[in-house]
């Protein structure tokens, strides 16, 4: 069975410029749910490093199987879309039934989601 096309084509965005995220291993967490299915919890923040303020891209996570294969994409909901000029954002992603066979967890920006400045 072949992936969807958007499991298959999907990729990380490079760094964008003036924001940074972090994601601490000891602030992730799965555990299986009565009847199998999978919790994923993962708790960090993002950072403007820049004197502007800037709009948030969509942040993923790529759930990857041992041999890195890509089975299931989780975009991160934000608590909002701007982030003031030195401002940290507090982010909380929860998401239930990720699939088995997923091994590990990516964390990155959405290709073609640069960040922009705004007024």
């Amino acid at each position: 069975m072949a992936l969807p096309a958007e499991y298959a084509t999907f990729q990380f965005a490079d760094e964008i410029a003036g924001l940074e995220f972090d994601f601490p291993i000891d602030n992730i967490e799965v555990r299986k749910l009565e009847g199998g299915r999978q919790y994923f919890n993962a708790s960090g923040v993002i950072k403007n490093t820049s004197d502007a303020t800037l709009k948030v891209p969509t942040l993923t996570m790529a759930f990857k199987t041992k041999g890195e294969k890509i089975v299931f994409l989780h975009d991160v909901t934000l608590p909002y879309n701007d982030i003031a000029p030195h401002e940290v954002m507090e982010v909380s992603a929860h998401v239930i039934g990720v699939p088995k066979n997923a091994k590990h967890v990516e964390i990155g920006w959405k290709a073609g989601a640069g960040a922009v400045s705004t007024p």
